[in-house]
């Protein structure tokens, strides 16, 4: 569990991940002709060979990365193409009733209706006869952020497909394999205790959306996306089926209650205390911050809960901190008023102006330099408008 307990840390600070995978885009460029077009890809004369695929391991950040890498003639149709990359766990064999799929926590390098992992590059039309002359990365995988069915040594197939624009399948490679060592608890070795803990994640999650009053749809819909996420991991169907009666009764008695004004967070917290691990406690408080940003405001209502939520959980508060911060660089934070960063930014209101301004200056300088590690684009934007807020917050206290 320590393993995942570090995953999720790294995770929550999400700016890690941007060094990461910061090389992907330009190695999907290369193909459609910016950067070294000129030097990947040529026109084949019988000299670059068949289309194959390479794992080439490297460390960034002191995490080690697998990079995926193309090289050789690429099989086409001559319509736009389509590069798929998906894991396998095939320890116990590679047949479809022996292999189980492998769970990403990272949400890009996931598969749009639920965890597992897989990885998409658009590869744009390309015409007969062009192919990679040298090694082109383009797709990564992390081990430190996969999750396989149970712990232990684990033999991870890499599959890698081509398709067409019309989803036809052009090219497919069944060859590439890693072992991954996982020391945490696998995906189907989950307790009880999990199942109990994640149906009391929804109903924190329902306290969160209703303390002000109303579930907004937006609320809901990502509550119920959460749900079925979560269920999708599971591939044996009566467990999914399990699973989702559990989920759904827990959301709609929290409803029930929240309207009744019965939805006891004390209760419900305590129980969290009882049934889950850290991690599934840091996966409730990101839930949490989903919903409150959902309808586009940010109420004092859900602030409070939240702010409460993490001391009641005994989780970390610079864990806390980078999670709210990375939720919040993708938060439209026009919408928040210059009267509302302090409660934001989680200063309590009680300590001097003294505190309060030396508070804001390291948030302040927190934010400006993270500002110069976004690309232009509205997540810049929205850094960029924290930093102007929380230097209108320090006038105060001056």
């Amino acid at each position: 569990m320590e393993a995942i307990l570090v995953i999720v840390f790294f995770l929550f600070g999400g700016f890690i991940i941007r060094s990461i995978f910061a090389g992907l885009g330009a190695a999907g460029r290369t193909l459609v002709g910016d950067g070294t077009f000129t030097e990947n890809i040529n026109r084949s004369f019988g000299n670059i060979g068949n289309f194959e695929v390479r794992l080439k391991d490297e460390t960034i950040d002191d995490i080690v990365v697998k990079k995926v890498e193309f090289k050789g003639l690429i099989p086409t149709n001559g319509n736009s193409l389509n590069l798929r990359v998906v894991l396998r766990d095939t320890t116990e064999g590679t047949e479809k009733e022996e292999a189980y799929s492998v769970i990403s926590l990272i949400e890009s390098f996931q598969a749009p209706d639920s965890k597992v992992f897989f990885h998409s590059t658009n590869l744009g039309p390309v015409e007969f006869g062009l192919g990679f002359h040298k090694w082109v990365e383009l797709s990564r995988v992390v081990p430190n952020f996969l999750v396989p069915p149970y712990k232990g040594k684990r033999q991870i197939q890499v599959l890698s497909l081509l398709y067409d624009s019309d989803n036809t399948p052009l090219w497919v490679d069944t060859k590439t394999f890693f072992e991954l060592d996982f020391s945490g608890t696998g995906y189907l070795e989950q307790s009880e205790h999990d199942k109990k803990a994640r149906a009391l994640t929804v109903k924190i999650a329902v306290a969160v959306a209703m303390s002000d009053g109303q579930l907004a749809n937006s609320e809901e819909d990502v509550i119920k996306d959460w749900i079925q996420k979560t269920i999708n991991i599971f591939e044996d169907e009566n467990t999914r089926k399990e699973l989702k009666e559990l989920y759904n009764n827990s959301y709609k008695n929290a409803v029930k209650e929240s309207q009744n004004n019965e939805l006891s967070l004390s209760t419900t917290t305590r129980d969290m205390n009882e049934y889950a691990d850290d991690n599934i406690k840091y996966q409730s408080l990101s839930l949490c911050y989903d919903v409150m940003i959902a309808d586009g405001e940010i109420a004092n209502e859900e602030l409070d809960i939240i702010k409460n939520l993490s001391k009641v959980l005994n989780l970390d508060f610079s864990e806390v901190e980078k999670m709210r911060d990375k939720k919040m660089v993708s938060f439209d934070t026009s919408q928040i008023s210059k009267e509302s960063i302090e409660d934001i930014l989680g200063i309590d209101e009680s300590i001097s102006e003294d505190q309060k301004r030396t508070l804001l200056r390291e948030e302040f300088k927190k934010w400006n330099d993270r500002l110069t590690s976004l690309d232009e684009g509205p997540e810049r934007d929205n850094a960029q408008r924290m930093i102007n807020l929380i230097s209108e917050a320090i006038q105060k206290y001056k």
